[in-house]
């Protein structure tokens, strides 16, 4: 071997540990990253696991049903409001809570709380069961609104039924409004389209919410 190829393997030698230390450092950091984004994912769905299909309902003073749109110009519930209204009527006849609070606005002839109090009657609710709220035009405004109405009138504790990826973020804001929650997910026979969005949604929602963001 001439002087000249000695150097060459000498250099190639020396690049070696260094081309190595790159790769490991690389590769730590890649772990490092995937276990930031599975925590930042993961602990948002666990907790909407366990607040929402996961969790048992318990009797309550008021079942709490947050609005989530209206169709064919307000005549009828949207597909995810009628679910979350069928486990409420179920929830109130099963002596689960003597009262319903329905939430949301809205600016056709019938805003979303009155369009659920009318499907409830339509169920055997009766009208002095059922507590209007025209402004709870968010999460957090449902939240407020109830707690407000349950403090005037000597109720301690509210059962939140909306879709499993959403019961989480319901019951945190009763949580911050000072008001104790039970929950239970509204159940649906088929997986929706859109669900994946929603839930990523709700994970950036939830954040949002934890810190309060929102406001």
């Amino acid at each position: 071997m001439d002087k000249a190829e000695a150097a060459l393997s000498s250099e190639q030698a020396k690049a070696k540990p260094s081309s190595s230390w790159r790769t490991s450092w690389l590769w730590r950091w890649t772990k490092r990253i995937a276990f930031i984004v599975m925590l930042v994912l993961g602990v948002p769905l666990i907790a909407m696991l366990c607040y929402g299909p996961l969790a048992s309902p318990e009797k309550c003073d008021v079942i709490v049903v947050p609005g989530a749109a209206l169709k064919n110009g307000g005549a009828e519930l949207s597909d995810a409001l009628e679910r979350r209204m069928i486990t409420a009527v179920e929830l109130y006849h099963q002596g689960y809570a003597p009262y319903l609070f329905v939430s949301g606005g809205g600016e056709g002839a019938w805003s979303e709380a009155s369009a659920m109090a009318r499907w409830a009657m339509e169920r055997g609710v009766p009208a002095e069961r059922i507590i209007l709220d025209e402004a709870g035009l968010t999460t957090r405004a449902t939240a407020r609104n109830a707690a407000r109405m349950m403090k005037a009138r000597g109720m301690t504790r509210a059962l939140a039924v909306s879709q499993w990826y959403h019961v989480a973020r319901v019951r945190l804001a009763l949580e911050q409004e000072d008001i104790d929650h039970s929950g239970s997910d509204c159940a649906h026979p088929t997986f929706l389209i859109r669900e994946p969005y929603f839930t990523a949604r709700e994970i950036a929602a939830l954040y949002s919410y934890l810190f309060r963001l929102d406001e």
